[in-house]
């Protein structure tokens, strides 16, 4: 994965025919599935995360070609090694004078950075 930040927001504007310079994160691994690059506009210059697993792949789509919207709850899960394709999560458990409750309500997690909360996501996949 030699790619940078030009080549990456080529790439996103000619191949997939989308808008780098919108609030969407842009998500790309290469083919051994260690490593992973996100690409983001931020009001007056490129981000370019990078992350490389030591041992282990990231469960990244195997089959066709494209891009796909995720949300950031799944891109945790993907940076995470949690697959992107399970049904649902296990629901938050409340305890309340020893009554247990569940909250069904979806609250996203921040990643670290907060230019992530309520951005769009893309990722890119090639077989």
């Amino acid at each position: 994965m030699r790619k940078s930040i030009d080549s990456l927001a080529a790439i996103v504007q000619q191949n997939f025919e989308l808008d780098p310079f919108s609030s969407a994160l842009f998500v790309f691994c290469n083919k051994s599935r260690d490593k992973i690059k996100i690409l983001q506009w931020d009001h007056n210059g490129f981000w370019l995360y990078y992350k490389r697993l030591e041992k282990g792949i990231f469960d990244w789509p195997k089959e066709g070609t494209g891009t796909a919207e995720i949300s950031i709850r799944e891109l945790r899960w993907l940076l995470d090694g949690i697959l992107l394709e399970q049904k649902s999560a296990h629901k938050k458990v409340i305890v309340n004078n020893g009554n247990i409750k569940f909250d069904f309500s979806v609250k996203t997690p921040s990643l670290a950075n907060e230019n992530f909360v309520n951005t769009n996501i893309r990722i890119r996949y090639m077989v």
